[in-house]
């Protein structure tokens, strides 16, 4: 993964973020955009398409989505994922262009391409876009045997392609780009409570990151928390995470650019 490699050598990274229980994919994606865990937003099983109890917040949970355009109505935003569960996470409803792709290997470029091309013609305040193959392949191939590899090796050309796009829309220099899994695996499964599930890597590149600094310990709900922080926002009451200053040189507000 050399596009991701050189990402690290010049950002910020961890390989143990840690990753809420259950280690699966609805409850640690919303965890990821809510900045609080399942017991604060309600999403508990893999495929969560809802609370499954009250929230804390008695309705709608508050997002990295929800907090920008409740801030900055007008910002830009955009979601796309190869997997159907994120259009249930991420409140479509603060989000003005999401889309879903082919949950194939093929579908990994194509979102990829379409990401690169809105990047350059919206230069989106905040996209979310997330790839879903990898963790196809390790639940019918197997994590770390050569097959996952070679769609690490795909997904690497993704991130490539849209590290490009955000350099080609002239945004670089006021761009974070953050890069994380919801979880991680093993043999063909994940969910467990085991280091190889709860484990996973983020990789913070961009405008005021640390270079070559690796995190020490951070929590899946820190990701929102940093989101916010970066774009120079307070973040919702209800939230538990916090940011992640220590992988920054500097910190930007992004209403001032």
């Amino acid at each position: 993964m050399p596009n991701l490699r050189e990402m690290i050598a010049l950002g910020a990274w961890t390989t143990h973020k840690r990753s809420v229980l259950p280690t699966s994919s609805a409850v640690n994606w919303a965890t990821m955009f809510m900045g609080a865990g399942p017991e604060v937003h309600g999403y508990i099983e893999w495929d969560s398409k809802a609370p499954h109890f009250t929230s804390a917040a008695q309705g709608q949970f508050p997002t990295v989505f929800t907090a920008l355009k409740q801030a900055c109505p007008d910002a830009v935003t955009a979601a796309t994922w190869q997997w159907d569960g994120i259009k249930y996470v991420v409140d479509t409803a603060s989000v003005d262009v999401f889309r879903g792709f082919r949950g194939d290997v093929d579908g990994i470029l194509e979102e990829a391409h379409f990401v690169a091309d809105y990047i350059m013609e919206n230069k989106p305040r905040l996209g979310v876009f997330t790839w879903d193959y990898p963790d196809h392949t390790g639940h019918t191939l197997g994590w770390y045997t050569p097959d996952y590899y070679n769609i690490l090796h795909e997904l690497d050309r993704a991130i490539g392609t849209v590290k490009d796009a955000v350099a080609q829309a002239g945004i670089a220099n006021r761009t974070l780009i953050i890069i994380s899994s919801d979880h991680g695996g093993h043999k063909t499964w994940h969910g467990n409570p085991v280091d190889s599930d709860l484990f996973a890597p983020l990789v913070i590149y961009g405008r005021g990151v640390k270079q070559g600094y690796e995190i020490p310990v951070c929590y899946q709900y820190d990701v929102a928390s940093t989101v916010l922080y970066a774009l120079g926002l307070e973040q919702p009451a209800l939230w538990r995470g916090v940011p992640i200053e220590s992988a920054f040189e500097t910190f930007f507000l992004c209403k001032n650019n």
